[in-house]
């Protein structure tokens, strides 16, 4: 009898040849390539060593028997090979790298199942059946579920006081999303963050939708709108209106009011730029179709229009805010430097998706400048929806101000003409001007960035940051010598006082975007929340000394209001009603501020919390002043984990708002996610399914790190 070819490889030394009657629907002479043969399919196994058959059932087979009566020798040859192949592994596992996202949308082809089917089945002879898309869809609800409850038993039990956070998102497929996630600091003062929801928001984004959407996230996760500190939102209207129907106190990121004024004051409109620059660019063609906007690279067609459907409307959202803060007279005045940043954005863009452009710019960094290849740079390019973008790519664009004026001097000889045929009497090379002018753009944008960045920040807290943060911006913004250091070495120039009046100007605009976004802002917000601050609180450079006492009363006030179980009630003022008992604190917290008598002491709890409050100062002055014997505070929660049970009140009023984020960030990390989710081959997604992915993805490790740090 002829033997089949067998669906094991030849050096093993049993093989399963498979029954000639299998429905596996797999002709014989292709059934090494089955994808489906297990062992119920034998029909005999077979011994390469003695060319022996050898009865074979799963149940009830003898290949044991021969093998300890005719070959016992290699019985033992098993263990010693897996040995061998996991010290072979071993040495592999620092060459592993990630998968890229391209290879990732391979894994579900039916090539690739096969592939992983031989090599797995066929060549190491182990059986390891590939999950179907109903079963990873049930494993991952169902650990979505666990992971749901899991999070809402640490809210529950480590949970107080809380902010939030919200956003809208729209994926590729046009459906909607809201993102909502919370933010607290539990009894050990770890601050934690979860994402409770990303949830489809079908229908017109009205306030009250979106509202509606935020009440039951509320109600479903059994947070008490009482104890929510802050809503943090966008600057929409509809958002504006949901932070008002939903009743609970609701500000703008600030992060994203930052960037308004930035770009707002310095970037053009698309249409404005594509009319300006059609004569020069009309017959150019470029090498590849690369995305303008370093961020979109990878980006799918579908994807890159629905963020480009962003670039737009936040566009039309700067242009709206300069309409109704600046006189024409100050936009005429920024359009001399709109002129030269976009000057700076043209040539970003071409070295970005000219690849002969970016060859030629990086041979002359690692060539003519003597740069490692490593260490080479590229363009970075402006971007409206993109924070902190404008000054990163000014910022590149100086790094390699000597690489453009070689670039540009190659450009002047036969062969850069030659090489460069389409564009070499088209890029213009920025002037001496043009360089000052962007060197004191980004001395005025860099304290913008580095606000905007602390302000974002998730492991310590950001509220307490707010008003000395902007008391600095706007500081710096009234400083009329800020560019002097900039401009001293160009002095003698002859363009210097023009530049030096252009910036002036400049500084004075951002001056009035900046009053008219945030004037409200630092009315409105509690300058007390600065003392919770160990790091602040024992300077408080941003408060005259009127307005540090009237905050020191505030916080007096605020904890006693706290630790009692009723509002105190001072000489004075009348007891407040019922229907006024729950707005008291807000009132106080937000501006509408009731003066201290000055016979409050009488008060025991409030003379308690001013001794408290002494103390505290005291302690935080002695941390924080510059002598070497004492030591710097690094993280405010490490500070009041160790000393919260030396001020019980405080520590409570700590608690409360140190949990408060200043930013969306964590919304915005969320669609970043759900854009890895949601991608254009995968838009056919249910949004429940969505759902789940993304609160796995958001939440997995965290739960992780959080359980280990218990």
């Amino acid at each position: 009898m002829d033997i089949p070819t067998t669906i094991w490889t030849s050096h093993l030394l049993i093989c399963l040849i498979p029954n000639a009657n299998t429905k596996s629907g797999t002709k014989p002479e292709f059934w090494y390539l089955a994808p489906n043969f297990l062992n119920e399919h034998a029909e005999f196994a077979y011994c390469t060593k003695c060319s022996v058959k050898i009865p074979f059932k799963t149940s009830n087979h003898q290949v044991v028997p021969h093998m300890e009566r005719f070959h016992p020798n290699d019985l033992g040859t098993s263990r010693p090979i897996e040995r061998n192949l996991t010290a072979e592994f071993a040495d592999t596992v620092g060459n592993i790298r990630e998968i890229t996202k391209e290879e990732q949308e391979q894994v579900n082809r039916q090539g690739f199942i096969e592939f992983v089917t031989y090599i797995t089945q066929t060549l190491g002879c182990v059986n390891v059946p590939l999950p179907k898309r109903t079963q990873q869809r049930r494993s991952i609800i169902i650990f979505a579920n666990e992971l749901r409850e899991y999070i809402q038993g640490m809210i529950s039990e480590s949970c107080d006081y809380y902010s939030i956070t919200a956003d809208i998102w729209t994926a590729p497929n046009s459906r909607s999303y809201i993102a909502f996630t919370i933010h607290y600091v539990d009894e050990d003062f770890n601050p934690r963050n979860w994402t409770l929801e990303v949830k489809e928001i079908p229908g017109k984004h009205t306030g009250k939708l979106i509202a509606e959407f935020l009440d039951i996230i509320m109600d479903d996760r059994k947070l008490d709108k009482g104890k929510c500190t802050r809503l943090v939102r966008d600057s929409g209207r509809n958002m504006v209106s949901a932070g008002k129907i939903l009743g609970v106190e609701h500000f703008s990121c600030l992060a994203h009011d930052i960037h308004l004024v930035v770009a707002g004051a310095l970037s053009k409109d698309k249409n404005t730029i594509l009319t300006e620059e059609a004569a020069r660019w009309d017959s150019f063609e470029y090498e590849v179709e690369e995305s303008v906007n370093e961020e979109d690279d990878n980006l799918p067609t579908a994807e890159r229009e629905e963020v480009e459907k962003l670039r737009k409307r936040a566009s039309k959202e700067m242009d709206k805010y300069l309409k109704e803060t600046l006189t024409n007279l100050q936009k005429g005045e920024m359009e001399s430097i709109r002129d030269v940043v976009q000057k700076f954005w043209s040539l970003s863009v071409y070295f970005r998706k000219s690849s002969k452009g970016h060859n030629r710019l990086e041979r002359i960094q690692t060539q003519n400048l003597d740069i490692p290849i490593q260490n080479a740079l590229g363009m970075i390019i402006d971007c409206p929806t993109r924070w902190n973008s404008c000054l990163l790519m000014l910022q590149r664009c100086i790094k390699l101000e000597k690489a453009l004026n070689v670039f540009f001097e190659y450009l002047g000889t036969v062969r850069g003409q030659n090489e460069f045929t389409d564009v070499h009497s088209k890029l213009t090379m920025p002037s001496h001007k043009d360089i000052l002018t962007v060197k004191c753009l980004c001395t005025l944008l860099r304290p913008f960035t580095v606000v905007s960045k602390q302000l974002s920040g998730q492991m310590y807290p950001t509220q307490p940051l707010v008003l000395p943060s902007l008391c600095g911006l706007e500081k710096t913004l009234r400083n009329r010598w800020i560019f002097d250091k900039v401009i001293h070495p160009f002095r003698k120039e002859s363009y210097t006082n023009e530049t030096r009046v252009e910036m002036q100007r400049c500084r004075e605009t951002l001056l009035s975007l900046f009053t008219k976004r945030f004037k409200d802002r630092m009315i409105s917000e509690p300058k007390w929340v600065a003392f919770l601050d160990p790091r602040i609180a024992g300077q408080m450079p941003h408060l005259r000394d009127d307005e540090r006492q009237e905050a020191m009363d505030d916080l007096v006030v605020a904890t006693a209001e706290l630790a009692g179980d009723h509002s105190p009630v001072f000489p004075g003022e009348t007891q407040a009603s019922d229907d006024d008992d729950g707005d008291f604190i807000n009132q106080l917290l937000y501006g509408r501020k009731r003066r201290v008598s000055s016979n409050h002491n009488t008060t025991p709890i409030v003379t308690k919390c001013r001794r408290e409050l002494k103390r505290y100062l005291a302690e935080v002055a002695t941390d924080s002043d510059d002598s070497d014997e004492s030591e710097p505070i690094m993280n405010p929660f490490d500070w009041w984990k160790g000393n919260q049970h030396k001020y019980r009140n405080l520590s409570r009023v700590a608690r409360k708002w140190l949990g408060t984020v200043a930013t969306s960030v964590a919304s915005e990390r969320e669609f970043s996610t759900s854009g890895n989710v949601v991608t254009a081959k995968r838009c056919s997604l249910a949004p429940d399914l969505v759902r789940d992915l993304v609160f796995v993805a958001e939440n997995a490790r965290r739960a992780e790190h959080y359980s280990e740090s218990v």
